[in-house]
């Protein structure tokens, strides 16, 4: 009796198997690094969007409390840097949009703030000013809400 050798190898059928195999654990991988890479970027925008706003009420706050006065109305914070009435600062809240208006020898100009396009808006704007007996400003409280995509911060 003769032996028969035995070829080594794979069939066919069991490399097709372990190819469809390898292409939906590729396409799990690539879906997995996908949606990874689009967390890590809405992260990176929503990040740059609270350091700026945090910028701007940290100006806001240091202009607050080097003014030689402050009053404020429901969409805006006035910021009187010297006390004419001639140097003046203001952040003025208008639906979806927030500007800094700088008054200089009674010129003003608008500057706007917290600008990233369409997908950001800031939603309200509020200044709550609590004053002493004699009508002096004792603190001066700013919220602002900003509202990306889905996401809303308020600071």
């Amino acid at each position: 009796m003769r032996k028969q050798k035995r070829q080594s190898g794979f069939t066919l059928m069991e490399v097709l198997i372990g190819m469809a195999m390898l292409a939906m654990l590729m396409a799990a991988i690539g879906s997995a690094m996908h949606s990874s890479l689009q967390s890590y970027t809405e992260n990176e925008k929503s990040l740059a969007l609270t350091q700026a706003a945090r910028s701007v009420l940290d100006r806001m706050m240091r202009e607050v409390r080097t003014a030689a006065d402050v009053d404020s109305t429901t969409n805006s914070l006035m910021i009187d840097e010297d006390g004419t009435g001639q140097n003046m600062t203001a952040y003025q809240f208008s639906p979806g949009a927030f500007y800094y208006v700088q008054t200089v020898d009674g010129h003003k100009t608008y500057y706007p703030l917290l600008s990233y396009g369409d997908d950001v808006s800031v939603t309200d704007f509020s200044v709550v000013r609590e004053d002493s007996a004699e009508g002096n400003p004792l603190s001066v409280t700013v919220r602002l809400t900003l509202e990306m995509r889905d996401r809303t911060f308020a600071m």
